[in-house]
């Protein structure tokens, strides 16, 4: 992979992950599905166990969703209403975005300017042939 390949990797990255933050969400008073309808929150028990859910919806008295246990793979979870401290689920974020791409624009500046230095050092030609 050139150097290049790898900024633009990178800066990709960046980007991508500053969109998003966690914003907390309300427990519904009734059962279906969250506000917003998330993919993914991530609630925090009363024992302070910090659990993520994929596909969460409220049946009943409980919160259900999928976690991944490692050895055991994709398990279903029921969670109570009475166990949950808090619930959190990823939102796009307007001032992280402006942030990620501010971080973007100053590392392709420096990355531009180191090329364009190094360029201007090293000669474009041999002594002898022009």
């Amino acid at each position: 992979m050139t150097h290049s390949n790898a900024f633009l990797f990178a800066a990709l990255g960046a980007f991508v992950c500053g969109c998003y933050s966690l914003s907390p969400r309300q427990i519904p008073p009734t059962a279906g599905p969250l506000a917003g309808n998330p993919r993914q929150v991530q609630v925090t028990r009363v024992d302070g166990a910090v659990v993520t859910l994929r596909d969460p919806a409220f049946s009943a008295d409980s919160l259900v969703g999928f976690t991944y246990i490692r050895g055991g793979g994709n398990v279903r979870l029921a969670i109570s209403k009475t166990d949950i401290k808090s619930l959190s689920a990823s939102a796009f974020s307007a001032s992280r975005t402006a942030g990620a791409v501010a971080r973007v624009a100053a590392a392709s500046a420096v990355v531009l300017y180191i090329a364009l230095r190094n360029s201007k050092l090293e000669p474009s030609c041999s002594p002898n042939v022009c």
